[in-house]
C-alpha cells in the first residue's frame, strides 16, 4: 500500500505522463523522493524497509517466528495459517505491527492533505 500510495501521488502530480513506468525508478528512490516532497524526509523509506524486512519477505517472517519460539517457547498464533485466538505472547508483535500501521496512517494523512489541500 505504501509503494502504491507513493506511485499514485506522483501520478497525481503528473497525470499526463507515464513517467514511473518509463523510467524504471527503484522503490527505494521513489520512497525517498516521496518523503522529501511530502515533507517527511526518510519516514516512508524507513517504514517500507521495516515492513519489508520484518513482515513481508519470507526470511524476515521466519526470523520473527524463530525468535518468538526461542524467547517464549511458543509458536506465535499469528504465524499459523489456521485461524487461532491470539495469546498474551503475541502482544509484542501485535503492538509492533500496530505502530507500523499508525505510521502508515500518518503518511496517508499527510499525502492526502498535500494532494487536496484539505485537512483530514
Amino acid at each position: 500500500m505504501l509503494e502504491t500510495m507513493a506511485k499514485c501521488y506522483f501520478a497525481g502530480l503528473h497525470p499526463n505522463k507515464t513517467l514511473l513506468n518509463e523510467q524504471k525508478i527503484s522503490t527505494s528512490k521513489l520512497l525517498k523522493d516521496f518523503g522529501n516532497i511530502i515533507g517527511l524526509k526518510d519516514e516512508p523509506i524507513a517504514l517500507w524497509g521495516k515492513l519489508s524486512e520484518d513482515w513481508v519477505h519470507t526470511e524476515g517472517i521466519v526470523k520473527r517466528v524463530v525468535n518468538e519460539i526461542v524467547k517464549k517457547s511458543e509458536i506465535p498464533s499469528w504465524a499459523l495459517i489456521i485461524p487461532m485466538n491470539y495469546a498474551d505472547a503475541d502482544l509484542n508483535a501485535i503492538n509492533e505491527l500496530g505502530k507500523h500501521i499508525s505510521q502508515f496512517r500518518k503518511l496517508l494523512k499527510v499525502t492526502m492533505e498535500k494532494l487536496t489541500g484539505n485537512q483530514f
